[in-house]
């Protein structure tokens, strides 16, 4: 397992995003791309069970490792990731696999650099609509909230609402993915991401040529939306899904990590899907 340094000045026309490299003697790789505020220990929980895929996972723009590359837009951080699995993923090609705000960069990278992405595997990253659309449209209020909550008055509230939601969701949260959390908490990254994802449309995804899979969690993410951005997948490769699995919660990749990897796996190997994924569209 070997932590890659960022590229040296000149090798690229910009940064090369920090990842971890696992499995590098696995003929395929699978990028992993987290959600907003955490990091690339995320995925800790699930990269144990992918042991015969060669593992390239990312800390993306604005986080951990990579905090100096911005913009953390969708499309900037989709043109990221190409350039990283061109570079680096064996053979210049990637099963992609994102949760939330790495899952609308999935989808993204999916849509603008198929070249690059053998398969994807996108969860909690149906475009935005009711309230989920408000708030992004409302991106600085967002903002204005984290940064209330997280003053030096009401930390000690804060993080216990956050252990009370981690608990009632039944996540496991190692620790040095919680000291990550607290690092990349920036109400200026939020309203850079949120203001992004709300650009997103389900429109224009059916020219995907990626067979891809978009997952929703049941007990937290949309699925009437998940429905809708699977049907459009659909007509750009037959072979796309869209799925819930109706246990999980928004993060379930710390809920559920062995169901996760497992979904992951029957993806990438064109097999049958886990029971828990129910067919939307």
């Amino acid at each position: 397992m070997d932590e890659a340094a960022p590229a040296q000045d000149g090798v690229k026309p910009h940064p090369e995003l920090w990842y971890l490299s696992i499995n590098e003697n696995a003929s395929n790789t699978i990028v992993m791309l987290h959600g907003l505020g955490t990091s690339h220990r995320e995925w800790m929980l699930v990269w144990p069970f992918l042991t015969s895929y060669h593992l390239l996972v990312v800390d993306m723009c604005g986080h951990s490792g990579s905090s100096g590359i911005r913009p953390a837009t969708i499309p900037a951080q989709a043109e990221h990731v190409a350039a990283l699995i061109q570079s680096k993923a064996h053979g210049g090609t990637a099963h992609v696999v994102g949760l939330s705000m790495g899952g609308f960069v999935t989808v993204e990278l999916a849509r603008t650099y198929p070249q690059v992405v053998r398969s994807a595997f996108a969860t909690g990253a149906a475009p935005f609509s009711g309230i989920r659309m408000w708030a992004a449209n409302h991106a600085q209020v967002l903002g204005v909230m984290n940064t209330a909550m997280h003053s030096v008055l009401l930390q000690r509230l804060s993080g216990w609402l956050d252990e009370m939601a981690w608990s009632a969701q039944g996540l496991t949260i190692p620790d040095q993915l919680r000291r990550d959390l607290k690092e990349n908490n920036s109400s200026e990254l939020i309203v850079e991401v949120f203001t992004s994802i709300a650009d997103v449309q389900i429109s224009g995804m059916e020219k995907v040529p990626v067979r891809a899979l978009v997952v929703a969690g049941g007990k937290m993410d949309d699925v009437a939306s998940t429905t809708l951005q699977g049907a459009a997948l659909k007509a750009g490769c037959p072979d796309s899904k869209a799925v819930v699995v109706r246990a999980a919660f928004h993060p379930w990749n710390l809920q559920l990590p062995e169901l996760f990897a497992q979904g992951i796996l029957a993806w990438v190997e064109q097999r049958e899907l886990p029971e828990e994924f129910e067919t939307l569209a």
